[in-house]
């Protein structure tokens, strides 16, 4: 039985769940990741198709996204596309690999084996270098039959003129051409020192924003002067920016508490507001939980019950809601506090 969550039309869970069956009998909305595998020849650029196999409750060997699944219930996007890529693939990628194409939300019915199937689905599209031969992926034989590389452009004209059976929507096709001629690249690396001011200013404007510019909070925190700085002198501490076309969208990142050494903290996981709502936090925040749990036994947050996204964020990542904060704490105006224990 897979259990889904039932998300609103952004695609944040209202905290309610439905199985997977039900959500398609009843056109219950949930969440799906879709990743479109790409890679450049000397005539362009081709993109990978998967055959979906015969066994399918819906769309049976039509050629489709290269990976697609739907989120279990307490997963997020980008977590959920890397399983599928590694189930029906075999292929192995990062975070930081995944670049953000955009959101889409759409509702379609149709007939399958006398039943009918309802799609309510929210779905990030992301695309994915990789320069793989098609016999070189290990597929899931349950879920994929095929994968095959067509030139972009043919993959285009094949789809929109129903030249190969398909369950392709050309809106996807339309977001993966508008980011190869755009060239638009998100990436994850670590702060330096030309991000300070930058950084600086996106903390503070966001903190401004929820009325949290205010003493307690990290608004007045010294280290915002010279975040790169206080970064690269702490021990088991580090800091990522996540960089959109050149452009510093945000940054997140982990250092020991200050009252409790021996946890890590979760530290100024901020967005700016033009960014938001595309799914730019869970690379962040992926990012600092894999840097932390090899470095501290559990992470700790401190945020505000005015953060109301960043509150239904952490619960699905394995944080629970701490009814006090730790001893020794810097930021008094927070009151909300969470702990990720990795000992399970």
């Amino acid at each position: 039985m897979e259990i889904l969550d039932i998300v609103d039309e952004k695609g944040i869970p209202t905290g309610k769940t439905v199985e997977r069956t039900v959500a398609h009998a009843e056109g219950i909305r949930h969440r799906t990741s879709h990743v479109w595998l790409l890679r450049k020849r000397s005539k362009g650029v081709q993109i990978l198709l998967q055959k979906r196999s015969k066994n399918k409750d819906s769309f049976p060997g039509c050629y489709d996204i290269s990976s697609a699944g739907h989120i279990p219930a307490g997963m997020d996007f980008v977590p959920s596309a890397l399983r599928e890529l590694q189930e029906e693939l075999g292929l192995s990628a990062n975070p930081w690999e995944l670049h953000y194409c955009g959101q889409r939300h759409f509702v379609w019915e149709q007939e399958f084996y006398g039943k009918l199937f309802k799609d309510n689905q929210v779905t990030n599209v992301y695309a994915l270098w990789c320069d793989k031969r098609a016999e070189e992926f290990t597929l899931q034989e349950e879920e994929v039959e095929e994968v095959r590389w067509f030139d972009f452009e043919q993959c285009r004209d094949l789809v929109s003129e129903n030249g190969i059976c398909h369950c392709i929507f050309m809106e996807e096709l339309d977001m993966i051409h508008r980011y190869l001629q755009t060239k638009s690249s998100v990436t994850l690396r670590r702060i330096e020192k030309r991000d300070n001011r930058r950084m600086k200013q996106i903390v503070k404007s966001s903190l401004k924003e929820y009325g949290l510019d205010i003493p307690g909070t990290v608004y007045f925190d010294p280290q915002l002067e010279n975040l790169a700085g206080f970064y690269d002198s702490t021990e088991k501490a580090g800091y990522w920016v996540l960089e959109i076309n050149g452009v510093v969208a945000g940054g997140a990142g982990v250092a020991p508490f200050v009252g409790k050494p021996q946890v890590g903290e979760l530290q100024k996981l901020y967005i700016d507001k033009e960014y938001r709502g595309k799914g730019y936090s869970a690379f962040l925040l992926e990012c600092v939980i894999d840097f932390a749990k090899k470095r501290f036994p559990a992470l700790y947050i401190e945020t505000s019950t005015l953060l109301d996204t960043a509150n239904k964020i952490y619960p699905h990542y394995g944080f629970k809601q701490m009814e006090a904060p730790f001893a020794g704490t810097e930021h008094p105006a927070m009151n909300r506090w969470y702990l990720l224990d990795f000992s399970g």
